[in-house]
């Protein structure tokens, strides 16, 4: 049971680390997409500029073409861009349902993982000799009192006494107990 949390838990954080890497890739992507676009939006208006002074003959062909040529190269690197930036969303789109399912897998292989480690402490419990009879001598003396009302159903007289049968545990207890069993089990992701 214990390979099954493992083996979940690692799927998701996998899962995780690369999402976190396209993460860090579209950031820079879109820094590089803003700054791409400035320097489109300043060659574009130098162009414009440019085209105007060729029509009043103070700007030559040339530098009509440099300009022009400069605002094609800006587009075509602006569309790569653009293009890097739609498949990193596309990516961490396909990987999002992923995630999602390897959270659900290792919410069952935890919850499987502490029922089973529950299942068998009550076991030993259950099979605690010195236990069982003390129980069934307290059980017996229950019953033969004369006084109160008896039962001769285990499950009835535990619900009766439980208190009783079991040490005084505090809230804090069972809260310390946990968070030492996440931690020693390892369920934290």
């Amino acid at each position: 049971m214990m390979n099954n949390l493992t083996t979940a838990k690692n799927d998701l954080v996998n899962l995780q680390q690369k999402d976190d890497a396209f993460s860090t890739k579209l950031v820079s992507a879109e820094r590089e997409q803003i700054s791409q676009r400035q320097e489109l939006d300043g060659a574009t208006a130098n162009r414009d500029a440019i085209e105007k002074r060729h029509i009043m003959d103070q700007a030559s062909e040339a530098e009509v073409t440099a300009a022009q040529k400069l605002c094609d190269t800006l587009e075509a690197k602006l569309a790569t861009t653009n293009r890097r930036v739609e498949l990193i969303n596309a990516a961490r789109n396909e990987l999002a349902p992923k995630i999602a399912a390897a959270a659900g897998n290792l919410r069952i292989a935890r919850r499987d993982y502490c029922v089973e480690i529950s299942n068998e402490s009550l076991q030993k419990i259950r099979e605690n000799k010195q236990f069982r009879d003390l129980l069934l001598a307290s059980m017996a003396a229950f019953a033969a009192n004369g006084q109160y009302h008896h039962t001769f159903s285990v499950h009835r007289f535990v619900e009766q006494n439980l208190t009783q049968i079991l040490p005084g545990i505090s809230e804090d207890e069972v809260r310390i107990a946990t968070e030492k069993f996440t931690k020693e089990s390892d369920l934290e992701v």
